[in-house]
């Protein structure tokens, strides 16, 4: 499984607290939570109580129930209180046993796939997000496109992040009644797909601008924002794009920017804790 930090979480403290969390785990199946069917049961609902504590504020609730693997707790929640009946204290510790095991192969993919996805985000550069106007009516087309003036940046690297959910608007755009924004849809998204196959560069830094005293072109690099499995995406597309770019901001600890054209986008993206640039130039003419 995957989690997510809540925005405005702390990834340090998210590390430190499954890490914790897990060591727990393994010292209760050595047995550091007692042998008795009834010691290792209370010792795991304590457990299980902690981690409820620690991770409420930090991961979302359903999570956080994966994590708990909420039946299951149940389950032996609700078998101490009979588990003097015949038999019982070997079928607890048999609940218990599994549970604990199943636990920790939880934990430690949720902390893979933190991992994995923070490494992903350590890449040089001013982190940004476009909104799927910009994609479609920037005056620049995507290989051409230069943020700089925009970002208020000079030959700094720039890392495009893509939400799915951009995606998936531009992937419905190419069947839009005006011919332009088709025509730009379907460009756009073969030229993401290329660049991400290609291995995620989008244009190289470009250097020749200072034989002239200008200023050169940092390198722009470009990566998929990808639903985590079992992700529910949020029913207002721009609520959904500013969320995964709040969490996205969180796992790299570190400011993600978000780009639009749309009022709506500014506010929501504003009230997220985001660094948004409210595009004021002219559009590409689309017809409209």
């Amino acid at each position: 499984m995957l989690v997510n930090p809540l925005p405005g979480t702390e990834r340090t403290v998210l590390d430190s607290a499954l890490g914790d969390l897990l060591n727990k785990l393994h010292n209760i199946i050595g047995g550091g939570g007692g042998t008795a069917a009834v010691e290792r049961a209370f010792t795991y609902i304590e457990w299980v109580h902690e981690v409820r504590r620690r991770l409420h504020n930090l991961i979302r609730p359903t999570e956080l129930e994966q994590l708990i693997g909420l039946r299951a707790y149940e389950t032996i929640l609700a078998a101490t209180v009979p588990f003097g009946k015949p038999g019982g204290e070997r079928v607890l510790n048999g609940l218990i046993s599994t549970e604990l095991t199943e636990r920790v192969a939880v934990l430690e993919q949720a902390i893979r796939g933190l991992k994995e996805r923070v490494d992903q985000l350590h890449r040089a550069g001013v982190l940004v997000v476009l909104d799927t106007n910009v994609y479609l009516h920037y005056p620049q087309e995507l290989h051409e496109i230069d943020l700089r003036q925009d970002l208020g940046l000079r030959e700094e690297p720039i890392h495009i992040l893509v939400p799915m959910a951009v995606v998936d608007e531009l992937d419905g755009k190419k069947q839009h009644q005006n011919k332009d924004v088709r025509r730009r849809a379907r460009m756009v998204t073969s030229r993401i797909d290329q660049v991400i196959r290609d291995g995620g560069q989008l244009r190289d830094q470009d250097y020749s601008p200072i034989k002239s005293g200008g200023i050169p072109r940092g390198r722009i690099t470009l990566d998929i924002i990808l639903d985590p499995p079992g992700h529910t995406r949020l029913p207002i597309t721009d609520d959904e794009i500013v969320d995964r770019t709040a969490t996205t901001q969180a796992l790299a600890g570190r400011r993600v920017r978000l780009l639009t054209y749309d009022t709506g986008m500014t506010l929501r993206g504003r009230n997220a804790g985001l660094d948004v640039h409210k595009l004021q130039h002219s559009r590409a003419d689309d017809g409209k």
